[in-house]
């Protein structure tokens, strides 16, 4: 299994304060890694796609963005073909695991996201897991975007959420799947505190973001 993340400096890249302040650093990353080790028995390779050298203290495979575009486009290289063979977790650096994901990691779909928490009628990427053959369908659909027409942008600057809603408009809801074990953090961990116990996986969206929460979940954040 390829995890793939991507750390780069918001700022730079004109995003909104929310992300461009979160404050995102190779301490992060390393964050990620131990709590990939500590659940999961999976072979995996953790992958960084940097806008810069960074130094990690854990096993990270440290890859240079090629996109000098604006806004979130250069995210879409977490579906560069060259990065690994195999299935590929793509996570943001704004997650926590909070238990073992032997499981998640085991699923076996084409490409799953996530349901939007704030619109269900759509998706989200808080995390995606793909076959082989469908990173390669998708970034041959984005190498090619401009041929379509479509102006995939949010907030004024281009947006890989608004690219993937239309070309995985049909994607696995992984949070039915596993239900309650993917929690977005201001929808279901803070609105359903029974359900928390469930959860494998925290992401966050916006504000707040680690370290400002609950001392509940920083635990996970080591």
């Amino acid at each position: 299994m390829d995890i793939v993340c991507i750390l780069f400096n918001g700022k730079e890249r004109h995003l909104p304060s929310y992300s461009a302040n979160a404050g995102y650093s190779a301490e992060w990353v390393d964050k990620l890694a131990r709590a990939i080790k500590r659940n999961t028995t999976k072979s995996h390779k953790l992958i960084c796609l940097t806008d810069r050298e960074y130094q990690f203290n854990e096993t990270v495979t440290q890859v240079a963005l090629d996109c000098e575009d604006l806004g979130w486009a250069c995210v879409m290289e977490a579906f560069r073909p060259g990065l690994g063979k195999g299935r590929r977790f793509i996570i943001g650096l704004d997650t926590l695991i909070t238990n073992n994901i032997d499981e998640l990691l085991n699923w076996r779909g084409e490409c799953g996201l996530l349901t939007d928490p704030f619109e269900p009628h759509t998706i989200c990427n808080g995390i995606g897991l793909f076959s082989a053959a469908e990173v390669k369908r998708i970034w041959n659909l984005w190498q090619h975007r401009a041929e379509s027409g479509v102006n995939y942008t949010y907030k004024n600057l281009p947006s890989e959420m608004a690219f993937l809603r239309v070309v995985c408009a049909n994607a696995t809801r992984l949070d039915q799947v596993f239900p309650h074990e993917i929690q977005s953090y201001k929808v279901h961990w803070t609105n359903q505190p029974e359900e928390r116990s469930k959860a494998r996986i925290v992401y966050f969206h916006g504000n707040p973001k680690p370290p400002n929460i609950e001392p509940e979940l920083m635990a996970h954040w080591l």
